[in-house]
């Protein structure tokens, strides 16, 4: 919109503001979730399997859910690096 209104800087301006917070919380705060859940979720919640509670967190389930996390953030850093070239060619 600002671009579009003839308002070069502050477009840029917003868009280095937009670059920061995506990069702080896709990449800062997204890695502490990951680490939280690797190392404090066990020892917040209880390891089991009790279908008839509808509890089914065991470690193999915490450890696909973190290998997940995982997955998810290496897509994001290939993001990241897609986003990198497309602003060294701009």
């Amino acid at each position: 919109m600002l671009r579009y209104l003839s308002f070069q800087t502050a477009c840029d301006v917003t868009f280095v503001g937009w670059m920061f917070s995506w990069f702080l919380t896709r990449h800062v705060l997204f890695c502490k979730v990951i680490a939280s859940t690797y190392w404090d979720a066990p020892t917040q919640i209880e390891f089991g399997w009790w279908p008839e509670r509808s509890y089914w967190f065991t470690k193999e389930v915490h450890s696909v859910f973190v290998s997940l996390l995982v997955i998810l953030e290496v897509s994001i850093v290939t993001h990241l690096q897609c986003m990198a070239q497309l602003i060294r060619v701009l």
